[in-house]
Parts: structure tokens; C-alpha cells; sequence
């Protein structure tokens, strides 16, 4: 009788040990890995002066991709831009540098002819920031031939400009999904809001960098 209870405990504890393993293993498995593979690295085109470049670049077994975009002014004088960005709460942020180029990335092989007719994945969390009283940009100055530009803060008043220390119109991003934002919500920190983060799910993405004068940049990476 005691070999018997023996036994029984050494098999209760070789199927304890066994289930144990099975929940290490689909745990494990709810995050796979993915590799993502560059297709085409960097792309750039030039008119009115100004060259927009993109560049793309991964490491291997990585879960991200980083998109570095650039806008160079070859001009001679300096080049002033008008532009006013919309002052008090505004989403993504309240920096200048809508003003010259934005990043996008499309599920699916897209050129610039057919792009227009593709919707954009949201590689940002849509957040609300309140932005400090009064911001408002009014312009840039681009510095010749440089990447360097210039930008002036009216503070809420057209005739009163400040000069923001001059910054490179250079920026890097690691992206490594999307987000999913139900209809009708205007952003994800608001109350009761579901918004749900997706790593990028196998296939080719198209990603596009497009300026103010709506030159665009493409380049290419698949995931697998």
C-alpha cells in the first residue's frame, strides 16, 4: 500500500511538472517574434529649392523599424515660410514641425500615384496636449543651404515675433506598430476611451514622408 501512495505522489508530481511546462510554453508564445526586413532604405527628390530625403533602417530580429526624414534648403537667401499653426489644445503635440513634413505608414505596396486612396495607420498615440497659452508659430526661416531653420512665435499676437533657437529640420522615429482608436474618440487619454496598440502583422508597408510644398518620399519594409 505505501509503494502504491508513492507512486501515485511521483506521477501527481510529473503531471503537475508537465502541465507547469505547457503553461511556460503558451505564455511565452502570445508575443511572438517578428523580423523585420528593409526593402528599400532611402529615397529623395528636389524642387522649389528644397530636397526631402527618408531613410529607414532596422536591426536584425527586431520588432521596429526607425524612419529618419530630412528637409535640406539649397537656396542662397534665407527663405521665410507664413504658416500659423492653430493655438490652445491641438493633437500631437505642440511643437513647430508640422509645419515642413509629416511621417505616415500604410499597410500594403503603395506608390505616389495611388497613395491618395490608402488610409494611414496611426504610428502615434492620439493624445490631447495643451499646449502653453498663446503658442502659434508664424513662420520659418530657412537658413541657406543647410538644414537649419528658424522659427517665430507670435504668442497670440500677429505684431509681436520671437525667434526659437534655430533647430535641424532632421527627425528620427522608432515605430514598431499602430494604433487602433474607435470611431468617435478624439484621443486616447480621455476618459472611458479603448484604444488598443497592434505590432505590425506580416506583409509589405509603404512608408511616406510628404513636405509643405507636397513632395513625397518612399521607401519599403516587410515584416515576417
Amino acid at each position: 500500500m505505501r509503494n502504491k501512495i508513492v507512486a501515485t505522489i511521483v506521477i501527481l508530481g510529473l503531471v503537475s511538472l508537465i502541465m507547469a511546462l505547457s503553461h511556460n510554453v503558451t505564455s511565452s508564445s502570445i508575443t511572438p517574434l517578428i523580423h523585420i526586413a528593409v526593402l528599400t532604405s532611402n529615397d529623395s527628390t528636389s524642387s522649389d529649392n528644397f530636397t526631402l530625403s527618408i531613410a529607414v533602417s532596422t536591426t536584425p530580429a527586431s520588432n521596429s523599424i526607425d524612419v529618419y526624414a530630412m528637409l535640406f534648403y539649397n537656396g542662397t537667401k534665407p527663405y521665410i515660410l507664413n504658416k500659423t499653426i492653430a493655438n490652445g489644445p491641438i493633437a500631437f503635440g505642440c511643437g513647430p514641425s508640422e509645419l515642413l513634413y509629416g511621417v505616415s505608414i500604410y499597410r500594403g505596396y503603395y506608390t505616389a500615384n495611388n497613395i491618395s486612396g490608402a488610409s494611414a495607420l496611426e504610428i502615434s498615440e492620439p493624445e490631447i496636449y495643451n499646449c502653453p497659452a498663446g503658442f502659434g508659430v508664424s513662420n520659418a526661416i530657412f537658413l541657406p543651404q543647410s538644414y537649419n531653420a528658424v522659427y517665430a512665435v507670435n504668442a497670440g499676437n500677429p505684431t509681436i515675433n520671437r525667434n526659437i533657437t534655430v533647430s535641424q529640420i532632421i527627425t528620427s522615429s522608432n515605430i514598431s506598430g499602430y494604433w487602433v482608436v474607435p470611431k468617435g474618440t478624439p484621443a486616447c487619454d480621455v476618459p472611458n476611451a479603448s484604444c488598443s496598440f497592434f505590432t505590425f502583422e506580416p506583409g509589405v508597408y509603404t512608408v511616406i514622408v510628404t513636405d509643405f510644398i507636397r513632395q513625397k518620399v518612399l521607401v519599403y519594409f516587410e515584416v515576417n
